[in-house]
C-alpha cells in the first residue's frame, strides 16, 4: 500500500487501531452501512466458504477498529492486534488463526502487512509503514458481496414460496 498517509487519532486506545488516510484506495461503505451490517452482510454472502474460526477471527479484527474508519471515504480501518491476543481470547491455535488470515485475504476481506519480524505495529514515527490487518479489500469488494448476499436471500425467499405453495396443493 504505497502512498499511504497517516492519521492518528489521539483518542484511540492503546491495543487498538487508528484510522489510515489511504490516498483514494478506500471508499467507505455506502451511506447507512455500518461496520457489523456489513460483515454480517459479506458472511452471509460467502457462506460456508468463510470457516467458523475465520469468521470469529475476522469480527475480533474488526472490533479493533473504529466504526467511524469504515464509513469515511479515505479512511482505511486497520488492526494492528497481535495473533497471540486472538489465540488467548479466543482460544484459537496459531496455526488456526494463521489459517484463518490467509483464508480471509484469499477470499478479498483482508490485507495483511506484517514486519519482516512477523510483528504488526501502529505509526512509529519513524517512517515506518504501519503494519497490521488491513480492512480496505473488504471495503472495496462490499458492492459484489452486497448483491450475492441479496441474491441469496431472494433464492432463499423463492424456494420459501415454493415450498409453501407445494404444501398448500397437497391439501
Amino acid at each position: 500500500m504505497s502512498g499511504i498517509e497517516i492519521f492518528i487519532d489521539e483518542t484511540s486506545l492503546p491495543g487498538r487501531a487508528m484510522g489510515h488516510r489511504l490516498q483514494g484506495q478506500s471508499p467507505g461503505l455506502p451511506d447507512g452501512v455500518w461496520r457489523d451490517g456489513a460483515l454480517e452482510t459479506v458472511l452471509s454472502a460467502l457462506g460456508k466458504q468463510v470457516p467458523p474460526a475465520a469468521r470469529e477471527v475476522l469480527r475480533f479484527y474488526a472490533r479493533m477498529t473504529r466504526p467511524s474508519d469504515w464509513s469515511d471515504p479515505g479512511i482505511g480501518p486497520v488492526s494492528y492486534v497481535a495473533q497471540s491476543r486472538l489465540v488467548e481470547e479466543l482460544g484459537l491455535s496459531r496455526k488456526s488463526v494463521y489459517t484463518a488470515e490467509l483464508r480471509l485475504a484469499a477470499l478479498g476481506l483482508i490485507a495483511k502487512l506484517a514486519a519482516d519480524n512477523g510483528r504488526r505495529h501502529g505509526p512509529t514515527g519513524s517512517g515506518l509503514q504501519p503494519c497490521g490487518i488491513y480492512f480496505a479489500p473488504l471495503i472495496e469488494n462490499y458492492p459484489t458481496f452486497a448483491a450475492e448476499a441479496a441474491e441469496t436471500a431472494a433464492s432463499r425467499d423463492r424456494l420459501h414460496v415454493a415450498r409453501r405453495l407445494a404444501s398448500q396443493m397437497r391439501f
